[in-house]
């Protein structure tokens, strides 16, 4: 079975690749691939069934068709690849619990300026309130970003 999954990796690997051919590591950064060779380096570790292995891949065969191609004047034709690209990381949140790194912290951090300015404004003095709600959802944020990493949900 891990012969399989090293096998499958290799192929969605290789043809991330011979889309990327001659693009920078700039553009690759910027289309987030290495996320995507990420991604599926942790669907093919945790894979329950060679169904679920099937669906991501065929998710995945489907972004990396809307990988941008150089046009004839040299530069990426995007397309509707960044749309494709939203589509596919709410699979994978939604299917196997796998966040990026920065998840929480983007997602407490105005959650506890809210709380805060609910703070702030209650105690009369905003600055403190302020302060007090940043604190809040940096704490949050951190504390469940280090159990996802703990989980192995994070994906660089």
């Amino acid at each position: 079975m891990n012969d399989t999954i090293d096998l499958w990796k290799a192929r969605i690997t290789e043809k991330i690749n011979a889309r990327t051919l001659d693009w920078t590591d700039a553009e690759k950064f910027k289309l987030d691939l290495p996320y995507l060779k990420h991604v599926t380096n942790l669907v093919a570790d945790k894979h329950q069934t060679q169904t679920e292995l099937d669906e991501f891949g065929e998710k995945l065969d489907q972004l990396i068709t809307w990988i941008p191609i150089r046009g004839e004047d040299g530069m990426l034709a995007y397309g509707l690849y960044s749309k494709e690209l939203a589509e596919f990381k709410s699979f994978v949140g939604r299917k196997y619990q796998l966040v990026p790194a920065r998840h929480y912290g983007q997602l407490f951090l105005p959650i506890g300026i809210a709380l805060g300015v609910s703070f702030g404004l209650l105690f009369k003095n905003l600055a403190l309130g302020l302060a007090l709600g940043v604190a809040i959802g940096v704490a949050l944020g951190a504390g469940m970003k280090r159990k996802a990493e703990k989980d192995g949900r994070i994906i660089e």
